[in-house]
């Protein structure tokens, strides 16, 4: 029988993140029964993740670290600490957990905790106010975001957080090659370019994923972001306003 560390070790080479020493895989196998003890009680992960928390979330998480560039890196609307804490596990440049909903945020600081994640820090609050009054506007490399939004929403709430040469790198569903356009008109209005969408082979997951790149080519305008939930309400560009058909 295969241990579970085995399964995510294997499925990280699958996924293009190798070699991984053993101590990390410790450390992701450690996380993955933190979210099966407890974000997957307290609704944190859908009700039928838990055959699937190797497969459909530690691994798709991972596949993200070959796209991402170098520096610190924001995972908007973390939830569960996905994939945020993935990246923390595997990544050595500091990472940022925004999330605004107190439960999930204090779940996240106990996982740093037990983690020993001396490289993660949680900010509890939504981005567009950290990007507008507070210290993330154009400040992270790298930002993140999955199950946060539709990703032309998704891709406005990122950008803000976004420093000028540095990418958003959202996770998506098979739909998102239909809204390529909407996605690069949302991105030239965010003084971005869009780059690639790739879709990801995740050993094990039935779910067809999906990463899309932009990069942030220069200063963002100052009417972004704009105020909590307009985003959604009256998105830049065309395209859904529903968040990805994945499970969160």
């Amino acid at each position: 029988m295969v241990t579970r560390e085995t399964a995510i070790k294997d499925g990280l080479r699958a996924v293009g993140v190798d070699p991984v020493p053993d101590a990390v895989v410790g450390r992701l196998d450690e996380l993955t029964g933190l979210l099966l003890a407890d974000a997957l009680p307290r609704g944190f992960l859908g009700p039928a993740e838990a055959d699937r928390i190797v497969s459909r979330h530690i691994l798709e998480s991972a596949a993200l670290v070959p796209l991402l560039p170098t520096g610190t890196i924001a995972d908007v609307g973390s939830g569960a600490g996905l994939p945020g804490l993935i990246l923390a596990c595997l990544r050595s440049d500091p990472v940022v957990l925004v999330e605004a909903e107190g439960k999930r945020a204090s779940f996240l600081e106990r996982c740093v905790r037990e983690l020993d994640l001396l490289n993660t820090e949680v900010y509890r609050g939504r981005a567009e106010d950290l990007a507008r009054d507070g210290p993330l506007r154009d400040a992270c490399e790298g930002v993140v975001a999955r199950a946060l939004a539709a990703p032309v929403v998704a891709l406005e709430l990122c950008m803000p957080l976004c420093a000028p040469g540095g990418s958003v790198v959202l996770l998506a569903g098979p739909s998102v090659v239909e809204e390529r356009s909407a996605l690069a008109e949302t991105a030239a209005q965010l003084a971005g370019e869009l780059g690639s969408l790739q879709r990801l082979e995740i050993p094990g997951s039935e779910a067809a994923s999906w990463a899309i790149v932009v990069r942030k080519i220069g200063a963002g305008p100052e009417r972004f972001p704009r105020r909590p939930g307009v985003a959604a309400r009256k998105p830049l560009a065309g395209g859904r306003t529903r968040r990805r058909d994945v499970a969160p």
